[in-house]
């Protein structure tokens, strides 16, 4: 089963405790505990600063419409040296950062990934009222990392939204054929900024992908 809770909005009045710390890194954390979590010494978001950059992981975000497209594959379980202990809760203290920053005007969504899309419960692009981000954030929350990694099809969903801008995080590597598919991907006045985190397997393919279309590389250790 899964949980989501959200008791005080973006910002916890505590911190987690030890035992809160200690559970089972498949399992979901509330948004008020990202919250705290978002205070416990989260590196900076190319790995030299302090986490705090406005956009998503120190890249500022243009236009006014963003679409997520992040890693919820099983490797996302692996330790992270940080309050976040492992790569997928630091991925969700990042995407609460970024998402809360938004201004109603402006409009988000989230499509997590495995070898399929795990979207967002709306029916496209969200405005980022405070309603819509607190409801799509814990939402975000039960979403559990598992399986294998293929953003072929998340992507290109994301592509079909015509946001201006697609942030797309993954820890993984992919094969020649999900290479060769992924090099093709175009979209018109589209940014597509890329992360590699914890991972430079994809390296390569990852800043060739940001190069065609219009964006920037980050390595998220």
């Amino acid at each position: 089963p899964t949980r989501a809770v959200a008791r005080s909005g973006f910002q916890a009045d505590s911190v987690l405790t030890g035992d809160s710390l200690d559970e089972d890194v498949g399992e979901p954390i509330s948004l008020d505990d990202l919250n705290a979590l978002n205070g416990k010494g989260l590196g900076g978001g190319a790995g030299d600063g302090d986490g705090e950059e406005s956009g998503f992981f120190g890249i500022n975000p243009q236009g006014e419409r963003f679409v997520y497209v992040v890693d919820g594959s099983r490797s996302m379980n692996h330790p992270h040296e940080s309050a976040a202990k492992t790569r997928f809760r630091r991925l969700k203290i990042e995407l609460v950062r970024s998402i809360s920053r938004l201004h109603p005007d402006q409009q988000f969504y989230i499509i997590f990934f495995n070898q399929f899309p795990i979207s967002m419960p709306a029916p496209g692009l969200q405005h980022a009222t405070r309603d819509a981000q607190l409801r799509y954030l814990n939402w975000m929350t039960t979403v559990r990392a598992d399986g294998d990694t293929d953003p072929r099809l998340a992507l290109a969903a994301a592509f079909r939204m015509r946001p201006d801008t697609v942030f797309f995080l993954t820890d993984g590597s992919f094969t020649a054929k999900v290479q060769k598919d992924l090099r093709k991907l175009r979209g018109l006045n589209i940014t597509l900024h890329t992360y590699a985190f914890g991972n430079r397997a994809a390296e390569s393919l990852l800043k060739s992908m940001a190069e065609s279309n219009g964006g920037k590389y980050r390595y998220i250790p």
